[in-house]
């Protein structure tokens, strides 16, 4: 047993503390703290510990002392290379799925635009008829007026006078605006022209003008040969009449083309 030296203050294990402590306590002293010990031990006041020799304090060994002393939290163990190439991996594929998202949305706009593009033609041609109309002063001609061998169905849109009178004998709705529809379009206007939303460049919308005037044309009719009630059921079906003549035609004439 040998007995501590003065420069072995700081490192006092925990049984060398409670011995001093132990002995203070006999000497009356009831807290004692570090620098208490110090100073009895500075006053003379020895008392034999086992003798250790002095280490050298190792990081992971020191720090393992000061987690069993409470002064440290539990450090999280560094990424392997396996999780930090599986974080990478997830960045990839979160950055995949905004990217498509992203060309989604763009292609999303561009269907858009297209449409928006459609509409404001429309609306521009139906400004450049009203215009025309205003110029020319043909508000006041009447639908019928004829000149010639040709015939005026509204907003100066004249079919010839033989075309027309075969258009009145049809007998039912669909068939006044089939030969309606030919008599003031061609078949390669036909065949090109839809009331739908176009999805590409070969399909455009019918011209607002004309197919007004043969929307006024098909009320008129109606209003003569049907009641009130059938005539506005028929007014709603003008599209779709419109959109069978188109694909009659257009079918027509592709298979015309293959012979």
């Amino acid at each position: 047993m040998a007995e501590s030296s003065c420069a072995d203050h700081d490192l006092w294990t925990t049984s060398e503390t409670c011995a001093i402590r132990c002995f203070c306590t006999l000497m009356g002293e009831k807290r004692v703290g570090k620098k208490s010990l110090i100073e009895y031990y500075d006053c003379g006041v020895h008392v034999s510990v086992p003798e250790r020799k002095k280490q050298t304090k190792h990081p992971t060994l020191d720090s393992e002392d000061e987690d069993e002393e409470g002064g440290h939290e539990e450090r999280a163990p560094p990424l392997s290379v396996d999780e930090t190439s599986d974080d990478e991996s997830a960045d990839v594929s979160t950055s995949k799925e905004l990217l498509k998202i992203q060309q989604n949305e763009i292609a999303k706009l561009r269907k858009q635009l297209q449409e928006a593009e459609a509409k404001y033609n429309a609306l521009t041609a139906v400004h450049a008829a009203c215009d025309n109309v205003n110029d020319e002063n043909i508000a006041d001609i009447e639908m019928g007026t004829t000149k010639k061998d040709v015939i005026h169905i509204g907003y100066n849109v004249w079919i010839k006078q033989t075309s027309y009178d075969l258009v009145c004998k049809a007998a039912e709705p669909s068939k006044f605006i089939n030969r309606l529809a030919e008599s003031v379009w061609s078949d390669q206007e036909l065949a090109r022209s839809t009331t739908r939303k176009t999805k590409g460049v070969d399909r455009v919308l019918f011209s607002p003008t004309k197919k007004a005037a043969v929307s006024k044309c098909f009320s008129k009719w109606l209003r003569d040969k049907f009641s009130d009630e059938k005539a506005k059921i028929e007014e709603g079906k003008l599209n779709c009449y419109l959109n069978r003549v188109t694909d009659a035609t257009r079918k027509r004439l592709e298979a015309q083309s293959r012979v």
